[in-house]
């Protein structure tokens, strides 16, 4: 939904400009560089980079303050807008992964309004669900990006992701008491789901940790 939004306003952007020239809001250069293996790439930009710096801030904000001049003229936006948040709020809960393990279905649910979801499983034989691991209470802004789970090693591994970051890490957990265990593996760059394909194979938990890192 967000892609479409964003896709449309460009569009609606476009038709509006035609050929007009912009003024686009000035970005100074920096003279930086770094020498990979005898190679030199210049990074001119790099002091974009410390978010912490107020001039960043202003470069930012210069840049939204830019973009909305246009935006705001876009004729029918408001009704876009009210349009696209009713049918946004028409989703109900969204279940994703669903994953059996020993006597349990895993799965990561986001419910209605919320912004982050949970790990849950749920007992075969009962019915009883449970949540099973909530990211923002290991740390605020933690994404849930993939899983698997092996009852024979009682072990849980659980990839995630910081908001914003393009690094993930995967930690372990035990399985029948939720405990998190100190061992950890970061950084893993790659955002690649483990489970797309369930395996069969014997050693299946560590198979498809080994899928997690590629």
């Amino acid at each position: 939904m967000k892609t479409f939004f964003n896709t449309l306003c460009f569009l609606l952007v476009i038709s509006c400009t035609g050929t007009q020239t912009f003024d686009y809001p000035k970005t100074r250069t920096v003279d930086a560089s770094d020498n990979y293996f005898g190679t030199v790439v210049s990074d001119p930009y790099r002091w974009l980079e410390d978010m912490n710096n107020p001039e960043v801030m202003k470069w930012f904000k210069s840049q939204a303050d830019f973009t909305n001049r246009f935006l705001d003229e876009i004729p029918g936006r408001n009704k876009i807008l009210e349009d696209i948040e009713e049918l946004t709020n028409m989703e109900g809960d969204i279940i994703r992964k669903p994953y059996k393990s020993g006597s349990y279905y895993y799965f990561t649910k986001i419910m209605k309004g919320e912004t982050f979801g949970n790990l849950y499983r749920r007992d075969i034989k009962t019915g009883i669900e449970e949540v099973f691991f909530k990211g923002q209470e290991y740390k605020k802004g933690t994404q849930i990006i993939d899983y698997v789970a092996n009852n024979r090693d009682n072990l849980m591994a659980v990839k995630i992701q910081d908001e914003g970051s393009e690094l993930c890490e995967i930690i372990f957990l035990r399985l029948p008491d939720k405990t998190i265990l100190k061992d950890k593996l970061y950084p893993i760059w790659s955002e690649k789901y483990i489970l797309s394909v369930q395996t069969r194979l014997k050693t299946e938990f560590w198979h498809q940790l080994q899928i997690m890192l590629n």
